[in-house]
C-alpha cells in the first residue's frame, strides 16, 4: 500500500514537473523577440543594397536607386540628396535592437503602427528583396523607435522590437519619408571647370554688367560685353576662377507655399533679375531665371525691415530648368553673379 502510493506521489511529481517545463518553455516561445531571423535589422554590407522604396500608409512611396556610389537616383527621374541616402543607409549598417516592446505595451504600439508607418523595403542584386521593416513612431524618450521585421525567408514578425543605433542620440523614424521635394538634390551648377564651354550671365536689372564667358582651350578664354563686343584686355586669372565657381551651387529650398499658385504664374510670366546659362562641351545646356524677392516683413535676426529697397538682399527665387521654383541664398550665388567689370577692373565699359 505504502509503495503505491509512494509510486503515485513520484508519479505525481514528475508529472507535475514537466508540466511545469512545458508551460514555461511554451511561455518562453511565445514571449521571445530575439530570434535571429525576425530581430535582425541590420544590413551590415550597405555596398549590395541597389535600391530601396519607402513607403506611407497612404500608399504613397518614393525610390532611391544606386547609379554610383555617390549618385542615386529619386523615382527614375531625379538625382537624389545623397546626405540623405547616406543616412538610411547608416541606419542599414547600425541599427540594433535595444529590447522588445513590453507585452503590456505590445497591443497599443501594434495598433499604433497599423494606423501611421513608413514601410522600407532593401533590394539587393537583380532587385532582390533583402528585407523589410516596418517603420513606427518613436518612443517617449526619443532615442529609439518601434519596429517590425519582415524577411523573404520568414515573412512579417507579429512582434515589435524598441530599436535604435548605439551612440546616437535621436530617434531613426524621422529619417524615413514620401515627400519627392526633401529627396532631391538640391545642386543647380555642378560642373567640374574643364566641361564647360560657355557662361553667359544677363543682369536685366543692369544690363551693362551682362557679358559672356567663352572657353577656348586650357586657361585660354574670351570675355564678350552686353553688345557682343570682344574685350581685348581683362583678367585672366578672375575669368578662371568665376568659371571654377560653378561647382556645388546649390538652391536653398523648394518653393513649399511661399508663394500661392497665382504668384508663381505671375513669377513665371516676369521679367528675370538674372539670367545664368551654361554650356558644355558635350553640347548640352542649363539656364536658370532668378527672380527678387520681396523684402520680408522681418530680417534674419527678428527685426523689422524698414528701408526703401523693396527686395530681399538675402534671398531670391529662382526658376530651374524642370520648371521647379526654388529660393536660393545671395550667400551662395554671389560665387558667381559677377559683372563684368570684375575681370575688366573697371566700373563700367563704354558703350
Amino acid at each position: 500500500m505504502k509503495k503505491n502510493q509512494i509510486r503515485l506521489i513520484l508519479s505525481l511529481t514528475v508529472f507535475i514537473g514537466l508540466l511545469v517545463v512545458v508551460i514555461i518553455m511554451m511561455r518562453n516561445k511565445s514571449n521571445s523577440t530575439f530570434k535571429k531571423e525576425l530581430s535582425n535589422f541590420a544590413i551590415e554590407d550597405t555596398a549590395s543594397i541597389s535600391k530601396f522604396v519607402i513607403t506611407n500608409q497612404d500608399k504613397k512611396s518614393v525610390t532611391l536607386t544606386r547609379k554610383s556610389p555617390d549618385h542615386w537616383e529619386l523615382d527614375g527621374k531625379y538625382r537624389a540628396r545623397i546626405e540623405s541616402v547616406y543616412l538610411i543607409l547608416e541606419v542599414c549598417k547600425k541599427i540594433e535592437v535595444k529590447s522588445p516592446v513590453p507585452e503590456s505595451a505590445r497591443k497599443n504600439v501594434l495598433r499604433n503602427m497599423a494606423v501611421e508607418y513608413f514601410k522600407a523595403e532593401f533590394y539587393g542584386a537583380n532587385d532582390q528583396l533583402i528585407k523589410t521593416w516596418y517603420v513606427g513612431y518613436p518612443t517617449k524618450d526619443h532615442d529609439a523607435s518601434y519596429m517590425i521585421l519582415e524577411t523573404p525567408e520568414e515573412g512579417k514578425s507579429d512582434l515589435p522590437y524598441i530599436t535604435y543605433i548605439p551612440g546616437f542620440h535621436g530617434q531613426l523614424t524621422s529619417r524615413f519619408y514620401i515627400d519627392p521635394l526633401a529627396w532631391r538634390f538640391t545642386g543647380v551648377f555642378n560642373y567640374d571647370p574643364a566641361e564647360i564651354a560657355s557662361v553667359s550671365m544677363t543682369n536685366n536689372d543692369s544690363i551693362h554688367e551682362s557679358f559672356e564667358v567663352k572657353v577656348t582651350g586650357e586657361n585660354e578664354f574670351q570675355l564678350i560685353d552686353f553688345m557682343n563686343r570682344k574685350v581685348p584686355v581683362f583678367d585672366t586669372a578672375a575669368v578662371r576662377q568665376f568659371v571654377v565657381n560653378f561647382k556645388k551651387i546649390h538652391f536653398e529650398t523648394f518653393n513649399k507655399g511661399i508663394l500661392s499658385p497665382l504668384q508663381e504664374d505671375s513669377l513665371r510670366h516676369a521679367k528675370p533679375y538674372y539670367i545664368v546659362q551654361v554650356k558644355t562641351k558635350k553640347g548640352e545646356s542649363k539656364k536658370l531665371n532668378i527672380y527678387h524677392k520681396k523684402v520680408p516683413p522681418k530680417n534674419s535676426v527678428g527685426n523689422e525691415n524698414t528701408g526703401e529697397y523693396p527686395w530681399d538682399p538675402e534671398r531670391a527665387f529662382a526658376l530651374l530648368p524642370d520648371g521647379q521654383i526654388v529660393v536660393i541664398q545671395f550667400f551662395v550665388f554671389d560665387k558667381i553673379l559677377w559683372p563684368i567689370y570684375a575681370f575688366t577692373h573697371s566700373t563700367r565699359l563704354q558703350n
